[in-house]
């Protein structure tokens, strides 16, 4: 059984989810992280772990964009065809759920830590956003 986890930075699936990823492996899964490429991808590696760099920005939110993560994740999804995906972090959720979904047969294990700036920062932009993300989170 293959399982794959996404985060958004490399340097997160090591710090914080290393251990998650090695007491899954020794249970039987195999185990591959996804995540923009970074520093940590090497000591991910390193470890045993099958690491794909997968390019997305993560700070800005431009539509053109996402949806070309969309298009990478279901591409990505099809091609590893995994038994469960887990997704950390609110665009990692969001674009790796629809993804899973759209490819189907796919568990989806979703975490956010916190709410995010996106729901504690009063700007703009995010006051803007908030009820888009919400519906992502609802769909």
């Amino acid at each position: 059984m293959k399982i794959l986890l996404f985060a958004n930075t490399d340097w997160y699936l090591f710090n914080f989810r290393l251990a998650l990823a090695e007491q899954l492996r020794a249970e039987g899964w195999e185990v591959v992280l996804v995540s923009p490429p970074g520093e940590y991808g090497k000591r991910l590696t390193e470890r045993g772990f099958r690491w794909i760099a997968l390019p997305f920005s993560t700070g800005t939110i431009n539509p053109l964009h996402d949806l070309g993560l969309l298009r990478k994740l279901i591409e990505l999804y099809r091609l590893e065809r995994p038994k469960v995906v887990h997704h950390f972090t609110i665009k990692c959720v969001i674009y790796g759920s629809l993804a899973a979904r759209w490819v189907g047969q796919v568990g989806r294990v979703n975490a956010v830590t916190g709410l995010g700036h996106l729901f504690t920062d009063r700007g703009l932009k995010t006051v803007l956003i908030r009820p888009l993300v919400r519906f992502l989170y609802r769909l």
